[in-house]
């Protein structure tokens, strides 16, 4: 998780255990929603599994929100 968190950040590992990790999970959920939506969008036939299955919990919370 360290290593996600100074590539998303370029950080030092260092830095990332420094960080609030409600602020980074948040932020890090954000970037695999966005990271999903894109592939969604520019050809959803190649989306892997676990896409399918994210993007299919994100519709739910956005329809029950």
């Amino acid at each position: 998780m360290i290593s996600i968190i100074c590539e998303t950040f370029s950080c030092t590992p260092s830095e990332a255990l420094k960080q609030d990790p409600t602020i980074i999970y948040a932020v890090l959920d954000y970037k695999m929603a966005e990271g999903v939506k894109r592939q969604f969008n520019d050809d959803a036939s190649q989306m892997s599994v676990e896409q399918v299955k994210f993007m299919k919990k994100l519709n739910e919370e956005l329809d029950s929100g």
